[in-house]
């Protein structure tokens, strides 16, 4: 198992043990069928409205507070796609936030099976699980459509949460775009990398998980010195202050595994980085390690 060896000593929130909620695999097979029924999914398509639909009619359904918020108001950009946030806050909320991002749209040009239906569903699962029975720390899902496109000002969804929810302590943010494994890590962005806490407890989620994984560490180091090409939607939250990891599939535009086997690999996946963090999120960002 990797670890992070530190230069300087880190000051880690207490840890618990994870509760143990329960992950339905076929509950999040389930969403993503349904999900992939609306192939592609383009920014502000009718095939993104039905999804937002059924997004928001899962949310209510599973009683959590959700927020849909328009473009309207972004800065220097505009889309008519839509965010959707839903948040259930922790049993202990003072413990800090966690944040799964999950992108709307479909890459242009990528196949059904590289659709991100399995994320989707996924975290629709843990979030139905989560609102029956909630975590000891908070968790707020992001659905940010206008994730991906030609312009500078991409990912849209990313900028718009940060405008709306913005400063906030005590967070961290995954951002899981991942069709099913082996999974890939991206933790920087035009020379800021995420601190070493989140990196290992995303790598020993990925590992607890049984879900097989690429990891390079040499390119969290060519990341800090702004020689690795960035990951817009991770360095959005990075370049703003705020701790984020991203976990992708590793080989991209290759054929994904079946939607039920992907489904079980993100969902007790995400399970396990959700765990990692019962015990609080770390305040310090510590950035001289190696990996």
């Amino acid at each position: 198992m990797r670890r992070v060896a530190l230069l300087l000593p880190l000051l880690f929130a207490a840890t618990t043990l994870g509760h143990a909620f329960d992950i339905n695999s076929e509950r999040a097979l389930e969403h993503a069928e349904r999900i992939r029924a609306w192939y592609p999914r383009d920014e502000a398509s009718e095939n993104e409205r039905l999804l937002v639909d059924y997004l928001l009619s899962v949310s209510a359904g599973a009683g959590t507070e959700v927020e849909l918020f328009s473009f309207d108001d972004l800065s220097d950009a505009h889309s008519f796609s839509q965010l959707i946030v839903s948040t259930i806050e922790g049993q202990r909320p003072t413990r800090g936030t966690l944040v799964i991002v999950t992108p709307l749209n479909t890459i242009d040009g990528a196949r059904p099976e590289n659709d991100g239906a399995a994320s989707l569903g996924s975290i629709l699962a843990i979030l139905e699980s989560l609102a029956s029975d909630p975590a000891e720390i908070t968790v707020r899902f992001v659905f940010a459509g206008a994730e991906s496109g030609p312009g500078s000002e991409y990912p849209l969804g990313s900028r718009l949460y940060l405008e709306r929810y913005r400063p906030e302590a005590e967070v961290a943010v995954l951002y899981i775009d991942a069709d099913g494994a082996p999974f890939s890590v991206d933790a920087g962005g035009n020379g800021v990398v995420a601190p070493s806490w989140l990196i290992e407890r995303t790598v020993n989620a990925i590992e607890s998980s049984g879900a097989p994984s690429r990891i390079r560490p040499s390119l969290f180091q060519l990341h800090r010195l702004g020689f690795a090409t960035s990951v817009p939607s991770v360095a959005t939250f990075l370049e703003d202050g705020v701790p984020a990891i991203r976990i992708g599939s590793a080989t991209p535009g290759l054929v994904a595994p079946s939607l039920p086997v992907a489904t079980r690999q993100v969902s007790a996946t995400v399970a396990e980085w959700i765990r990692a963090f019962e015990g609080g999120v770390p305040t310090v960002w510590d950035r001289h390690f190696l990996y």
